[in-house]
């Protein structure tokens, strides 16, 4: 996973603590389309995967279930899970890998998402 995207994902969890990383996926993919929409650049540099409850960003999910399961992780050093799903950072982001248009689309997406349920973000 590049260190882009634990940024964003840190980016995230900081500013949402303790959220599900269901929501962080969500969050994510509507930041990646308002990005492509605007930019025409992808915003993470992930694959989103169909999944029954909506898109995932593959390799992060890969990393996330590693910390989750107690296995070698790039991310073991950057985030707990606790109570199975909630995303807890070790670190805050280093707002240094973001453009200012990366950052304003993930603000947005948090903005729009926070207090929106699963099923209400459910695709």
């Amino acid at each position: 996973m590049s260190p882009e995207n634990t940024t964003q994902l840190l980016y995230i969890s900081n500013e949402l603590f303790g959220v599900s990383y269901c929501k962080i996926f969500k969050i994510l993919y509507f930041a990646e389309q308002k990005h492509l929409l605007r930019y025409c650049d992808k915003l993470i540099s992930d694959d989103f995967y169909a999944l029954p409850n909506g898109p995932v960003p593959t390799k992060m999910y890969n990393e996330i279930k590693a910390v989750k399961e107690g296995k070698s992780s790039v991310l073991n050093d950057c985030i707990e899970i606790k109570n199975e799903v909630n995303v807890v950072p070790l670190l805050n982001a280093d707002l240094t890998y973001f453009s200012a248009s990366r950052l304003e689309c993930l603000s947005e997406s948090i903005l729009e998402n926070k207090s929106l349920g699963f099923k209400e973000l459910e695709l």
